[in-house]
């Protein structure tokens, strides 16, 4: 086909944003697919790709698609992989295109992995097409996702075609948009053929069947071919491409996508990335090749000895479609003859670990994940080690260099302290924090591979209530303090239990791993002790205590000399036995402490797992409750039902085999367990009452749940206020005890000080207001960005007027840039739900807000004492209490004592305005005019207390400004403390 009409592109996205389903409506739209072929995630072919609803292996596919303009159109599109591991497949893939379909969800937004991709695309010079996907989704937000779209990958919203994958929506505009807005192939000006492999897999008949993409020349079948980079001939044996199962064609021309077959026997002579020329007239090489080397090892051992040359076999014929799996044979004394394996990462590791297990039924133990570690000895050679058995002696280590990684973390605003604290502890350090929206932000961090080999995915996940994600880069080597961790039983190392760890976790990890080992090994005639140890310094150590036969039993009394001698006797002959014994270690002992290491690593991407570990723990929580009051059998059925499925969930047992044993579990339970009354109630009412106290707390002593302004109402809320200790001489930020009291007193101080001459404020961003209603604002200073956080004061809320912070003033070394004392008003809890069924009643407190309201700042909160409803008549008394309808509201009326009018003429609020300051316009402007209120409103006043001006003569205001009941006012500990029920 012309070139012209010829249209390459990939689609790129977030894991679970839709882009396989995308790929399956433009099957179906092109009439590529007919409808009653289709089905879900069809190019996905594997069973772990259904499974896991991910890509694992680029699929390419040839659709024609007759556009708008009449014309025929050949589309290319290759449905690449979405995860980190296979970052190199990515890459690949969207070489061999002009443009890319950049999916983002709109209930989840742009997610790190969309920000890595958009730069991998953007690498490449690619047209980038944002989708937004998933619109029909009830809590879709698509204007958010637009406005994170210009905001983090700055591509234009207007760019943008929302659609839905799974109801059809926008999948003609995407066509249309691939015809007009992706560029054509052009010849690349080489000399002769010059064609990329994308991938390869291989067939049973026909070899290694590799996809390629033209980027020069023509590809027939029987001319002479190269590849560059392995430097082989061969002949073109066939040629096609895939709509999506293969099928023949004649030739493949520039711009075109297939696959060719050239009798090549191995996966490993075809590198994915390498360039196909022609070998009588050799064109340039492609740039951007690379080999791809592993990142993480692992051993994997056939627990049945006699499998061997069966996992052998099974892991070439895996080698075949996985080229970047590498292995090789190694011994362990104690799980004896297994392979060393290399994966790009854990899910591929995984991948691995799930095949071999379905596809071959192989029973197989995986060793705990490691990664290369450079190691300078003193002679300064350099050498690789991803195994601790391989590791120099350690007088002959200079340094260990470990792998690092760039991640960035994407999670909402109020898990920042939890995310940086995870960080912390997988000793990473955070470079860069980036706002995103309001909602969330984005980290970068620095850390070890090793760190997040584990469970740090799973804790973003679980930290983050399933909002965060995460995705990393490599960034080179790193000296650190790595040891080597022996484990020792009875003074002799196991090797497969050695690990190389940082210093600083070396103890816990060998605490966990000798306490596992003591649960698992036997007792035997002697004392057994199991140590951990780094090379001389033993830093844990547990003991299984020895068999011990009773040899006093036939004492019957007598002189103690002879039990005594009896014990000594026995002592000696243990003492004797463990010098000369040994400890034979049940191949059981290994598998159970390892299948406890990896059982992290299924916890990762395995939702069934969890469900199934929550089961059994829940089921066994009721067990214990009412084991006394169970039978024998009863009990021994629930256990039984437990045992299974834990040891199912440990052992990695496929989702349909966890799902049954949960079935049974809960059969069981419901047969034998006795449900005791009002079981749903007792078991959520604690947890309801602990989390209303957490809530409460929370919001007492860190939020200002409403904005009220100083001097609202007295006796009710004193608003924040902030107060400049620049302009205080002589004044001191407390420490100690003191700050403590001041901070439980609603008291806090932002203290920042210059630590150079000639240092300047930069910049300063406006403040961000977030739902907890605290403020988040940023400075710059010397080029360093400053997060503050600080409750806001309504109507001074800037750094700048509250702290005299002003940009490009110069400071010297220990002058104070920032020195504000912040105090912290009082709390209010707000009934937001009687007056949905009733309206206020006379004498209740309401908060209102001020929207609509003259001459007031239009985003308060005020709350008042309710005097008057619509329609009524209000007047002053004698005593200066207030008359409604000719009724008194004094002393003797509950909840009115405190309620007093203005003496005279004294101005208040009235209505918006406050009397001479903007007109003269008063309520009452004497003792004996009365005004009434307008229908639908409300009059209120505050409790004068303190007399002030500001309650007395507020006026009425709208029903639609009552935001709700107030119930309980919370003052911190200082002068005013207590609890207020209104």
């Amino acid at each position: 086909m012309d070139a012209a009409h010829i249209r390459n592109f990939s689609i790129i996205a977030h894991i679970d944003h839709g882009k396989t389903t995308l790929s399956d409506r433009l099957l179906h739209r092109t009439g590529t697919v007919a409808t009653r072929d289709m089905e879900e995630q069809l190019l996905d072919a594997m069973d772990l790709e259904k499974e896991r609803g991910i890509t694992i292996k680029a699929h390419p596919v040839t659709m024609m698609y007759k556009a708008k303009d009449g014309e025929t159109y050949e589309l290319n599109l290759i449905d690449t992989p979405g995860h980190v591991d296979f970052a190199y497949e990515v890459s690949r893939s969207l070489a061999a295109c002009e443009g890319a379909l950049l999916i983002i969800d709109a209930a989840q937004g742009v997610e790190a992995q969309t920000v890595a991709n958009v730069h991998l695309a953007m690498k490449q010079n690619l047209l980038i097409i944002p989708v937004i996907n998933k619109i029909d989704l009830p809590h879709a937000n698509v204007p958010l996702a637009l406005q994170q779209l210009e905001d983090i990958l700055a591509i234009p919203a207007e760019l943008a075609i929302p659609a839905s994958a799974k109801e059809g929506i926008g999948i003609e505009e995407i066509l249309e948009a691939i015809v007009k807005r992706i560029p054509a192939p052009s010849p690349s000006g080489a000399p002769s053929l010059q064609a990329l492999v994308v991938d390869s897999y291989f067939d049973n008949y026909r070899g290694v069947v590799t996809l390629v993409r033209v980027f020069n020349g023509e590809i027939r079948p029987g001319m002479q071919a190269k590849l560059l980079h392995s430097g082989q001939n061969v002949e073109i044996k066939e040629v096609g491409s895939f709509n999506p199962a293969p099928y023949k064609r004649d030739k493949l021309e520039v711009g075109e996508t297939g696959y060719i077959t050239a009798n090549i026997k191995s996966p490993s002579e075809v590198k994915m990335g390498d360039t196909i020329t022609d070998a009588r007239n050799p064109s340039p090489t492609l740039p951007g090749f690379q080999e791809i080397h592993p990142m993480v090892f692992s051993g994997i051992y056939p627990i049945n000895t006699a499998d061997y040359e069966h996992l052998k076999a099974n892991l070439a014929k895996l080698q075949l479609n996985d080229s970047a799996f590498v292995f090789q044979s190694e011994t362990s004394v104690a799980l004896g003859f297994g392979f060393r394996c290399g994966f790009l990462g854990l899910l591929h590791l995984e991948i691995v670990q799930e095949r071999l297990r379905r596809e071959y039924d192989m029973d197989i133990i995986t060793t705990y994940p490691s990664v290369i570690y450079k190691v300078t000895t003193t002679d300064g050679q350099m050498k690789e080690v991803d195994n601790p058995a391989f590791l120099p002696d350690v007088t002959f280590i200079a340094a260990i260099e470990e792998p690092m990684v760039k991640a960035f973390v994407i999670c909402p605003n109020e898990n920042i302290g939890d995310i940086m604290a995870l960080l912390a502890e997988k000793r990473g350090s955070a470079e860069h924090t980036e706002t995103l929206d309001a909602r969330r932000v984005m980290i970068t961090s620095r850390l070890p591979l090793n760190e997040i080999l584990i469970d740090f995915h799973d804790r973003i996940k679980s930290i983050t209530r399933g909002f965060g994600s995460m995705d990393y880069e490599e960034d080179g080597y790193q000296e650190s303090d790595m040891v080597k961790l022996d484990m020792l039983v009875n003074a002799e190392p196991v090797d497969a239990f050695s690990s190389l760890v940082h210093r600083s976790k070396a103890e816990g990890r060998g605490r966990a791993l000798a306490a596992k080992l003591k649960e698992v090994i036997p007792k035997q005639q002697f004392a057994v002790a199991i140590q951990a140890a780094i090379g001389g310094k033993v830093v844990a150590r547990e003991t299984v205590s020895a068999m011990r036969k009773d040899v006093t039993a036939k004492c019957y009394g007598g002189d103690i000399s002879r039990k005594r001698k009896l014990l000594e006797k026995q002592k000696e002959g243990k003492k004797r036995m463990k010098s000369f014994g040994s400890v034979n270690i049940p191949q059981e002992a290994f598998i159970e402490v390892l299948k406890a290491d990896m059982f992290y690593l299924r916890w990762l991407i395995s939702k069934t797992v969890r469900e199934a570990v929550e089961l059994a723990r829940h089921a066994s929580k009721h067990l214990n409750a009412q084991r006394d009051i169970l039978s024998a059998d009863a009990v021994s059925a629930v256990e039984q039902a437990i045992g299974n499925l834990r040891a199912a969930a440990k052992a990695g047992a496929p989702k349909a085999e966890l799902t049954t044993l949960m079935e049974e579990l809960e059969a069981a339970a419901n047969r034998n367990l006795k449900p005791y009354p009002g079981a749903w109630a007792r078991e959520n009412l604690e947890v309801f009452l602990v989390v209303v106290a957490l809530v409460l707390a929370f919001r007492t002593f860190f939020l200002q749940p409403f904005k009220i302004p100083t001097g609202s109402m007295q006796p009710t809320l004193y608003g924040i206020t902030s107060e400049n200790l620049k302009s205080v001489p002589n004044a001191e930020i407390p420490t100690g005890w003191k700050r403590v009291r001041e901070w439980f007193a609603g008291v806090s101080y932002i203290h920042i000080v210059a630590d150079a001459d000639n240092t300047r404020v930069e910049a300063v961003e406006p403040p961000l207001s977030l739902r907890i209603f605290n403020l988040k604002q940023r400075i710059r200073i010397n080029g360093e960005w400053k997060t503050l956080w600080f409750p806001p004061d309504y109507g001074n809320e800037t750094l700048e007027s509250r702290a005299q912070l002003f940009r490009h003033t110069v400071y010297r070394r220990g002058e104070d840039i920032i020195k504000l004392k912040v105090i912290g008003g009082d709390h209010l809890f707000v009934d937001r739900m009687t007056y949905n069924f009733r309206p206020p009643q006379r004498g209740e407190i309401i908060v209102f807000e001020t929207r609509g309201i003259e001459a007031l700042p239009q985003d308060q909160f005020y709350i008042k004492r309710l005097v008057a409803l619509g329609g009524e008549t209000v007047s002053v008394g004698d005593d200066f209490h207030l008359v409604i309808d000719g009724n008194r509201l004094d002393a003797s009326t509950p909840r009115f004592e405190m309620v007093y009018g203005f003496q005279g003429t004294h101005p208040g609020h009235a209505n918006g305005s406050k009397g001479v300051d903007i007109r003269p316009r008063y309520l009452f402007p004497d003792g004996q005019a009365r005004y009434q209120v307008r229908t639908n409103h409300y009059m209120v006043m505050g409790d004068n207390t303190f007399n002030s001006y500001d309650s007395r003569g507020w006026g009425d205001f709208s029903r639609e400004n009552v935001i709700g009941k107030a119930f309980c006012v919370y003052w911190p500990l200082s002068s005013r403390f207590g609890w207020g029920f209104r």
